[in-house]
């Protein structure tokens, strides 16, 4: 084989490999996942007319359990690691998961979900999480205030690569401190 040959090879190989790690990188980095087809507010929530937002009474130490839908739209399967919700009003107690809820018979009861663990989703499909929340009571409130959560945030793995992302709540979870004064 000659030298030229030899050379010729050597680039073709070069450009090949940086062409293909170009590829996996945007393909990691730029893989999203969307807010899947179901979401449960659990008991005591008030739903703004709207459907926008589901409220609960502030009370410190009261518990909430909520679920959400994390969906795959493809075309490569994911890991998903965790969900969590950011706010230091809010205590993430438990997670359970039901993974393919589209393609799983057993969807969308918590009864059939398991502990959360690392669960692939397939292109195409999702995961029902139920989360139970506690209210920290972190941030006093006053009368007739509060705070809302818009986001979740999933973390997960697309061929291998860590991401984080938040996803936006179809229904945002508000909770309101009463407006008359408790003493």
């Amino acid at each position: 084989m000659s030298r030229r040959a030899r050379v010729w090879i050597a680039t073709a190989v070069v450009l090949l490999l940086t062409a293909a790690s170009a590829t996996y990188l945007g393909v990691t980095r730029t893989y999203a996942l969307e807010y899947g087809s179901w979401f449960s507010a659990g008991a005591g929530a008030v739903f703004a007319e709207d459907g926008s937002t589901a409220t609960y009474p502030l009370r410190p130490g009261k518990r909430v359990d909520v679920a959400i839908s994390v969906r795959n739209p493809g075309p490569l399967p994911i890991t998903l690691d965790g969900v969590s919700i950011e706010t230091l009003d809010l205590a993430v107690e438990d997670v359970s998961v039901i993974a393919n809820a589209a393609s799983n018979r057993n969807c969308c009861l918590p009864q059939h979900a398991e502990p959360f663990r690392a669960v692939e989703i397939k292109a195409g499909d999702e995961a029902m999480v139920w989360l139970t929340l506690r209210q920290t009571g972190a941030s006093p409130y006053a009368p007739c205030s509060g705070f809302t959560v818009q986001t979740v945030e999933v973390t997960y793995r697309v061929l291998g690569m860590p991401r984080s992302q938040l996803i936006a709540l179809r229904t945002g979870l508000s909770f309101a401190a009463p407006c008359e004064s408790t003493t």
